[in-house]
């Protein structure tokens, strides 16, 4: 039985201080089925530089950076882009501290 794509949506700028650390919980999940797609505003502090060498590691990190309104916006646009069958959604200060938590979210699904 095929595993349901997740798309998890983050919006982000100026993040350089977590993002690594953010992106690296999301990729320990022991649910492997998901692209997490990282919508940044156009970050000045190194953010662009980090998400675009994890990205280039893996492919189910996709990253775009242009100008928006704000995280809405950005988040608007990352669903538009999204092509999972569940949504969800983690900032960029944010993770997951269980490496479990994609895989009970789609067993209580």
């Amino acid at each position: 039985m095929q595993r349901p794509l997740i798309s998890i949506l983050c919006a982000i700028r100026n993040d350089a201080r977590f993002i690594k650390e953010t992106l690296e919980s999301v990729l320990r999940q022991t649910y492997s089925n998901f692209e997490v797609i990282v919508m940044d505003g156009v970050s000045t502090d190194g953010t662009v530089e980090i998400v675009q060498q994890m990205a280039q590691k893996d492919k189910r990190i996709i990253f775009k950076s242009e100008p928006d309104k704000g995280q809405w916006q950005a988040l608007d646009r990352a669903l538009a882009i999204a092509k999972g069958e569940f949504i969800a959604q983690v900032c960029g200060q944010d993770g997951y501290l269980n490496k479990e938590w994609l895989s009970q979210a789609i067993a209580a699904f």
